[in-house]
This record gives structure tokens, sequence and C-alpha cells, in this order.
């Protein structure tokens, strides 16, 4: 009984050490290091120097004055986070209409899937491509009418990144909800037919209830990640993009950084959405708990 017991300590040393690492490293360590180098200053002659609260009062004139990167960054990954709860109906119909099999269930699961599968940028190229010389093209031969890329055009740079990222995002959905449907009960949904339950109505009333934890859990993980997307603009256009986010103009901030000089101002910007974000997201937690049903089947 003894060596069997010392086996399971060990075996459960073992599991839970590498997460509990990983979460003092990739979390308290880089948050303290973050939060310790937004109080600095670098220069290639004295490195780092202190400065006080001075990245924070710099981020926030610029946050606050209208039109400058960070304000319209801050403005534009608002917009994507509440243009995600229009998608969230798209979110849960495909994976429903594969879960039920229906007509072409097979084709759209793997024309979804398949950015998931190949790689990122290579999927960002093709796309750039097709929306700003194919569909330009498109227009001048068949439709006499000239246009600017989607995404080179200023006025629709946005959008077409926008939906880039919508249907990347659909095939990992598609995965998640799929999985989760799939352990219904057959017998209820059997029942369900039974009693003249209509598809709507199997949806509406048994598939989304049942699922809602997990619903639950990507509303929770979008809500963390409104200031750390990035439209993946990076990919499209390097460091010279024609729009801006928060993820994206703080990525770009350190990589084109000559030095560490702007590694204490994007700490500044990390840490302060950070601390707005901590507070909220504990709030939405506690709400979601509440509203979501303890599902067991």
């Amino acid at each position: 009984m003894l060596t069997a017991r010392k086996k399971e300590t060990v075996f459960y040393v073992c599991v839970v050490t590498l997460p509990i690492v990983q979460f003092l490293i990739f979390y308290v360590y880089a948050n303290i290091n973050s939060f310790t180098l937004s109080l600095k200053n670098w220069t290639a002659a004295e490195g780092f120097t202190w400065a006080g609260i001075t990245n924070y009062k710099n981020m926030w004139l610029e946050l606050t004055t209208p039109n400058t990167n960070l304000n319209v960054g801050m403005i534009n990954a608002i917009k994507v986070y509440l243009l995600g709860w229009i998608i969230k109906p798209l979110q849960l119909l495909f994976p429903f209409y594969v879960y039920k099999k229906m007509p072409c269930h097979g084709f759209f699961k793997i024309m979804l899937f398949l950015p998931q599968i190949l790689s990122t940028t290579c999927v960002a190229l093709i796309y750039k491509y097709v929306v700003d010389q194919v569909i330009p093209e498109i227009s001048f031969l068949y439709f006499d009418k000239r246009m600017m890329g989607m995404l080179s055009d200023p006025n629709s740079t946005f959008w077409a990144a926008w939906v880039f990222g919508v249907v990347e995002g659909l095939g990992g959905t598609i995965l998640i909800y799929t999985s989760a449907m799939s352990r219904i009960p057959e017998t209820l949904v059997e029942y369900a037919k039974i009693e003249g339950c209509t598809g709507l109505k199997e949806f509406t009333k048994i598939t989304f209830p049942l699922i809602l934890p997990t619903f639950s859990v990507y509303l929770l993980l979008g809500f963390t990640s409104i200031f750390s997307a990035t439209l993946n603009l990076y990919t499209f256009f390097g460091s010279g993009a024609p729009i801006q986010t928060v993820g994206y103009y703080t990525y770009v901030m350190v990589v084109d950084s000559s030095g560490y000089t702007n590694y204490p101002k994007a700490a500044a910007i990390g840490m302060f959405f950070t601390i707005i974000l901590v507070p909220l997201t504990i709030v939405m937690r506690n709400i979601l708990n509440r509203l979501t049903p303890k599902v067991e089947y």
C-alpha cells in the first residue's frame, strides 16, 4: 500500500509540476518583469534607467488624444470585439449543421477547418492576393468597373482584415462545438423528434443549452483577448498597416524597436490594459458561472 501511494504521489507531482512551472514563468515572472520594465526607460548610452510613471503618463496622453495610433487602435480593438458578437450565431450554426450531418456537411467541415491546418501566413498571403488582385481584375473584366484592392483601399482595409479573421476562426469553433454537440445523448434527440420537435427547436431547446458551458468559455476567452487582437495586420502589411489595433501597435513597437527603446512603453501599455481587464474578466466570469447551468450528460 505504501509503495502504491508513493507511486501515486510521484505521478501527481509529475503531472502538476509542468503547468505550475509554466504559470510561474510565463505569467507571474512575465508580468512582474513587464511591470518593472514599464517604470524604466532605455538608452543606448545608459541602458535601463528609472523613469517612474512617465511611461504611463505618455501612454495616457496618447490614448486620450484623438486620431493617435493608440487611440485609434483602442477603438478598433473594441469594434472587433463588438463585431464578434454578430458572428456568434454563425459560430454555433455551422457546427450544428455539421453535427446534424446535413447535405455537404463534410465539404463545409473541411473547407472551414482548412485554414487551421495550413500556415496562417500562407493562407493570409493567398487571401491578400485574392482580395487585392483577383477581385479587382474580375470587377474590371466582367463589370467594367475599376476598384482598388480591398486590403489596399483604406476604406475597406478594416473589413477585409476582419473577414479573414472570421473565416480563419470558424474552423476552430467547428471542431470544439461539434465535439461538445456529439456528446448529447441520441436518446434525448430521438425523444424530441417523437414529440414533434423541429430542427430550430432542437437547437434552441436542447443543443444550445447543453453546450452552454463551452459557449461561455469562448465568451470569456474572447473578452480577455480584446486588446491583444492584431487582425493579422503584420502578416498583410508588415509594420506599415494603414489601420491599427492595440495588439498590432504594441507588436510593431517591439519588433521595430531600436535596441530596447520601445520596450518600456510597450510594457506600460500592456500593464495598463491588463489592469483594466483583470477585474472585468473576474466579474464576467462570475456572471457567466451564475447564468450557465451545471450540465451533466
